[in-house]
């Protein structure tokens, strides 16, 4: 999704200082000095793309002067393609540097400019680069409507670069959507052209978006092997965009794997890259991301630091999607600090921004969390309300890891009302669901659901059993943590049972011993009854 390195032969920076200065003071009105001035625009941005920067601030605003210096130029030249261009430039430029609202105007210009020329590639280009940042403003329906015109126009100028960029594009869209298996098939179409073509580039994000997917759909296996494809393409191309990308996917797989250690490792890789290149977008997701982890190791404190500044970045950028992403993830760190009514604000602020967005996975998360924290505060009531809701986006949207994920919060909530026969049901629905998509890990997560509602069932030995096939999956998926805690669920589970042996035996010795004392009571008044007849009868 960020903008990729141009591919095209730049000059040095002293050589194109030397040529500008010189045509200033020689013939200030040539037309060269706008190609010049584009140039030295493009190298500044690649200076900073590629870390390599000496004064990042001073060498962001060099850029942006010296596109300016190019348009103006172009425009008393009344040169309008090379302008079109140029607005392009620098529209690519602002989008890299999350300056999402000028690099809009910018691309509009540009747009306007190229459909009064008639410029049917160029017209594409604009509408692609328009779809892309709305992706990340998080407005997908008017995202999809420019990437599907832009999509239209390469497939009657046979444009294949362009055609896989739409593609790429559309696909990111339908993920952040919840229409998973429609990204794959546009993801995949996009990666098959950038094959084709050897647009290596291309392929690249295409890689990135079937991980993301892989992600979505709890494949994070699958997942891995996408991100470090791209990583390994990313490296090869120098593009630091695309790695610090890959990286932090990396890193965000390995948090749902359980491996947080690792996690952090790509993550803080990411955010380095991302802040030598002053990508402000990734820099808040990849904070974001740490966020998550340190939320998972319990270190919560750690966590809110990093997530508010990401909020605060994404505020300052007017990212909204990434605001509302930012606010669900101060939820978690609160909900699990045991703050549950401050858990329930920010998930609520996160919702009406999704809401407002259309997103629908969004909405359906919010809505999941929010229950969850209902739960937890003991309104079991609530928690199912919401959760349904949750549930029902998910199964029309096809989003069947996050219907699981919603079948086992109903269960759990379901239990705390005593209703467990109910709570059995739902979580065998979940168990159903994560054994058809393969998500093992969800799989387990519904065992363990299950074993904790059996043994409340009193079937503390099936109990055992069922938690023992958990422990299992997250040992094959090397959750070590998960391992562990199934371990002491056992011993918790087989200790009660133990327990309660203990105590059946114990009645059943008291039993025995009041038995035993009757019957020898009995035997005494039997044998005083007898004695007194007999002396009785001698009298």
């Amino acid at each position: 999704m960020e903008p990729q390195p141009d591919e095209e032969f730049l000059p040095q920076l002293s050589e194109l200082q030397e040529q500008i200065a010189q045509l200033e003071a020689t013939e200030p009105e040539s037309a060269n000095l706008a190609t010049l001035y584009e140039f030295l625009g493009q190298v500044y941005a690649q200076r900073i793309r590629q870390g390599e920067a000496e004064n990042l601030d001073r060498e962001r605003h060099q850029a942006i002067d010296a596109f300016h210096q190019a348009i103006t130029s172009q425009e008393q030249l009344q040169d309008r393609s090379a302008l079109v261009n140029s607005l392009r430039k620098l529209a690519n430029f602002y989008d890299s540097q999350s300056q999402f609202t000028k690099a809009i105007t910018c691309n509009q210009r540009a747009l306007e400019i190229a459909r009064e020329i008639n410029d049917r590639a160029s017209i594409a280009e604009s509408l692609n680069n328009l779809g892309a940042t709305y992706i990340y403003l998080g407005q997908y329906q008017r995202a999809i409507e420019l990437v599907e015109q832009s999509l239209e126009i390469g497939h009657e100028i046979n444009d294949r670069a362009s055609i896989a960029e739409s593609l790429n594009n559309l696909g990111a869209t339908y993920i952040y959507l919840g229409q998973y298996q429609r990204a794959i098939e546009l993801v995949e179409q996009s990666l098959e052209i950038g094959h084709e073509i050897n647009d290596r580039t291309s392929i690249a994000e295409s890689l990135n978006n079937l991980g993301a997917t892989y992600i979505y759909l709890r494949q994070y296996q699958r997942a891995i092997e996408f991100f470090e494809q791209s990583l390994e393409i990313g490296h090869e191309i120098g593009a630091r965009a695309s790695i610090a990308e890959s990286l932090n996917n990396l890193g965000a797989t390995y948090i749902y794997l359980g491996q947080y250690q690792r996690a952090i490792d790509f993550v803080e890789q990411s955010l380095e890259i991302r802040r030598e290149i002053d990508a402000c977008a990734g820099v808040a997701e990849s904070l974001n991301s740490l966020g998550a982890t340190y939320i998972y190791l319990g270190q919560y404190q750690r966590a809110i630091k990093f997530v508010e500044l990401s909020l605060e970045i994404r505020r300052e950028i007017n990212a909204c999607a990434g605001v509302a992403e930012s606010l669900n993830s101060l939820g978690d760190a609160y909900k699990f600090l045991y703050q549950y009514q401050r858990a329930i604000e920010f998930y609520n602020q996160s919702l009406e921004i999704r809401r407002e967005l259309g997103a629908c996975p969004g909405v359906a998360e919010s809505l999941n969390n929010l229950g969850t924290a209902y739960h937890f505060f003991g309104q079991h009531q609530r928690a199912i309300e919401l959760i349904e809701q949750s549930l029902e986006i998910r199964r029309e949207i096809g989003a069947r890891a996050g219907v699981s994920e919603c079948l086992n919060n109903l269960s759990n909530a379901y239990k705390s009302l005593g209703q467990y026969q109910r709570a059995i049901e739902l979580i065998e629905q979940s168990l159903e669901i994560g054994r058809e998509i393969g998500a093992r890990a969800s799989e387990a997560q519904s065992l363990d659901i299950k074993a904790l509602t059996l043994a409340k069932f009193d079937s503390r030995s099936e109990a055992v059993k069922t938690i023992q096939q958990a422990r299992e999956i997250y040992a094959a998926l090397g959750l070590n943590q998960c391992v562990e805690k199934c371990n002491n669920e056992i011993s918790r589970l087989n200790s009660s049972i133990s327990s309660t042996i203990g105590n059946l035996l114990q009645r059943t010795s008291h039993t025995s011993n009041w038995i035993w004392i009757k019957w020898l009571l009995w035997v005494v008044v039997s044998i005083a009854i007898f004695t007194i007849v007999g002396l009785l009868l001698k009298r």
